[in-house]
């Protein structure tokens, strides 16, 4: 997540990818703690990565993690997820998805 959702955290019952809950411009962002976040991504199953659809506050203060998500996940939709905003889905090309979520026509990993 590259913003703040806490439902999104709490209800899929999963841990937080890279070690953070979300991205947030100033709050572990140092090249220091992007290297970390990001050699976390590497050694983690991270099927799905979800990112506002305009994603420059994460490129602009994350950006050696933006790089990474750029390089290594393809853009499969954009989606609102019955709210206003939008988001950016994107997958980990090398994990086969288990199935698509109907509603959404997303591909699902669990």
């Amino acid at each position: 997540m590259t913003w703040f959702a806490p439902a999104v955290f709490f209800f899929p019952e999963r841990p937080f990818a890279g070690g953070q809950v979300y991205l947030h411009p100033g709050w572990h962002a140092s090249p220091d703690d992007q290297r970390l976040t990001v050699d976390r991504l590497r050694g983690q199953r991270v099927p799905i990565v979800l990112s506002l659809a305009d994603d420059s506050a994460f490129a602009h203060g994350f950006p050696l993690v933006y790089d990474y998500v750029m390089r290594n996940y393809r853009f499969v939709a954009e989606a609102t997820f019955g709210g206003e905003l939008r988001y950016a889905v994107r997958v980990d090309p090398q994990i086969v998805p288990t199935r698509t979520e109907e509603r959404l026509g997303l591909p699902c990993f669990r």
